[in-house]
């Protein structure tokens, strides 16, 4: 019988990934009779933010052993085993778990295709050449799928993901929200129309960011509308973003961080959201109108159309930008501005946070997670040795056999 939860994931930062899995700790510690315990550094997010008095916490070290029993299951985002720190002891009869939480998490390395713009590379290695490049991620999918032992947040990971294996055994856990503290009344009428992104500024979130701001500016201009834009969230390309910003005419205030007792009173004054990820539900489920933006590891130059977070289907909180989302000379953001100001139009926020709260509830996340670990049958002896080691492809590209902290 299984009656310990470690639900790993150590990261100092303010990221998707630490706040998904404290807030499914938490809830599992409330609703079940699990022993629930969170694995971060001391001063990581989740251990800096729990509140739930259920929860235990365990500091993490690289240098210091942390040991399970035959007892335990361990809750990792997905990751290739080579990653996994050689300071955690196993007992042969662990059970381990994957949420895939970010549609590369299994082959990041494949990104640095996307960033030097050779991405019909990484197309032609997945399509023909994968059993050989990448038999060692094909295998780990593989084992995984087998075994029940991987989840995933929404389809568009699933997709990435049966790129490289056919998964037959699919589950779709999404994130969650909790249920907001207060609503916004929805009645959000004045002169100006107040935007706001949240989300880190970071390379596969920064183009679509500035595209939209971009679009937004000459909307502004074409139909003589003041707008406020408020960019919530840090990150690496901030800097290029700021600067590109001053170009614009619409008003941008950066604002590195809400805290979360402020959060419902600031999005008061917000007309619309844009976001993806779990910052798009947590706008959405306070009666914002809120579009779903997707993620592009280039700069856009195409015509992208917008949708309403409602629209979405598969829990997708965000798609590798493709063809498929351009309609060449489309008016999709500009309606959806108008539509702000429209009085037989003014519902945007209401379907945002129903959608919200009819498929990313916490009550109901945390039940499917259960049942996803009651049903998952991969213990650590499974695990073959070799699964163990770095992979060939990623040699080549100058990777090492080490833990980092990667986030959604």
């Amino acid at each position: 019988m299984y009656k310990k939860l470690y639900f790993f994931f150590p990261f100092k930062g303010i990221g998707g990934v630490p706040i998904v899995f404290l807030d499914v700790a938490e809830k599992i510690a409330q609703i079940t009779q699990y022993d629930v315990f969170i694995i971060d550094y001391k001063d990581g997010y989740m251990n800096s933010n729990l509140s739930e008095e259920k929860v235990k916490k365990i500091f993490y070290s690289p240098h210091e052993k942390i040991t399970f029993d035959e007892s335990s299951v361990v809750i990792f985002q997905s990751l290739p085993l080579w990653m996994i720190p050689e300071s955690l002891r196993f007992n042969s009869r662990t059970k381990i778990i994957f949420w895939n939480l970010h549609p590369y998490n299994l082959t990041s390395y494949l990104l640095k295709f996307d960033k030097f713009h050779i991405s019909f590379l990484k197309s032609f290695i997945i399509r023909f050449l994968k059993n050989f490049l990448m038999k060692s991620e094909v295998r780990t999918l593989e084992l995984f799928d087998n075994h029940h032992s991987i989840a995933f947040m929404d389809g568009e990971n699933l997709r990435q993901s049966s790129l490289l294996k056919k998964i037959t055994n699919h589950l779709l856990i999404p994130i969650a929200t909790s249920n907001p503290s207060r609503m916004s009344d929805g009645n959000k009428k004045a002169a100006v129309i107040r935007c706001v992104w949240i989300g880190r500024i970071v390379d596969f979130k920064y183009h679509i960011l500035l595209y939209t701001l971009q679009r937004l500016d000459s909307y502004s201009i074409e139909h003589s509308v003041q707008i406020k834009f408020y960019i919530v969230g840090t990150g690496d390309h901030l800097p290029l973003l700021s600067k590109l910003a001053q170009k614009l005419s619409i008003e941008i205030c950066f604002v590195d961080h809400i805290p979360q007792a402020e959060f419902p009173l600031f999005l008061d004054n917000i007309d619309i959201g844009f976001a993806m990820g779990k910052s798009a539900l947590d706008i959405a489920k306070h009666n914002v109108p809120t579009i779903l933006l997707d993620y592009s590891y280039k700069k856009i130059k195409k015509d992208y159309n917008y949708r309403w977070l409602y629209e979405i289907s598969d829990y997708n909180l965000g798609e590798e930008v493709n063809s498929a989302l351009f309609i060449k000379g489309n008016s999709s953001l500009e309606d959806m501005m108008f539509s702000l100001s429209n009085p037989t139009e003014s519902d945007h926020g209401i379907y945002c946070m129903d959608f919200v709260l009819n498929n990313f509830n916490i009550d109901v996340v945390a039940s499917r997670f259960v049942h996803f670990i009651n049903r998952s049958s991969l213990y650590y002896c499974m695990i073959p040795n070799e699964l163990h080691s770095i992979p060939f492809m990623l040699k080549t590209l100058g990777g090492h056999k080490a833990f980092q902290e990667h986030d959604a």
